[in-house]
């Protein structure tokens, strides 16, 4: 079932890059209200865009972390549904990355605050 939910989170990645490039392609940057924009920007590097250019490390970074993430999320006991949900969803999250960062040698960033 936890496998299921990782699915669901790249997946919801891969579609809501997929809609935020057309949208803002069309549209450009969209003020939703006072505390959100959706504007189209490109990471090559790390959270907030640190280190760019360091995109191929990134990504072997990343294949090495999520395989850490799903061997200790299967040893997690059921009872922390919690902790298991979130790091699924996490995990679903870097791989929809990691395709960004393998297909286009970046990652697409749509939300501002």
């Amino acid at each position: 079932m936890i496998y299921f939910v990782i699915l669901l989170a790249f997946l919801a990645d891969r579609v809501s890059k997929w809609w935020a490039a057309a949208y803002l392609a069309e549209h450009g940057t969209t003020r939703v209200n006072s505390l959100l924009t959706l504007r189209e920007a490109y990471n090559r590097g790390i959270a907030f865009g640190l280190f760019q250019g360091i995109g191929p490390v990134v990504g072997w970074l990343t294949i090495a972390v999520v395989l850490g993430l799903i061997i200790y999320l299967a040893r997690l006991p059921k009872q922390a549904w919690l902790m298991r949900l979130g790091l699924a969803i996490f995990i679903g999250g870097a791989l929809g990355n990691l395709v960004d960062r393998i297909v286009l040698g970046e990652v697409l960033d749509f939300i501002e605050t």
